[in-house]
């Protein structure tokens, strides 16, 4: 995942669907920043889960 300043992230795989993983745990993971510098009052912790189950953590 490369993260360009002023456009937004880019990713790349082996595959279409690999690149669109790899966009949608990144989405997942500034999810759970910003959730996490507001104070977590709105986190969903299944979304949590699915991410952590996703990247074998």
């Amino acid at each position: 995942v490369l993260v360009l300043r002023n456009h937004g992230a880019v990713t790349v795989g082996a595959t279409l669907a690999e690149a669109v993983d790899r966009m949608e745990m990144a989405e997942l993971a500034a999810y759970a920043v910003v959730m996490a510098a507001e104070g977590a009052a709105g986190i969903d912790l299944s979304r949590v889960q699915r991410l952590t189950d996703r990247v074998g953590g």
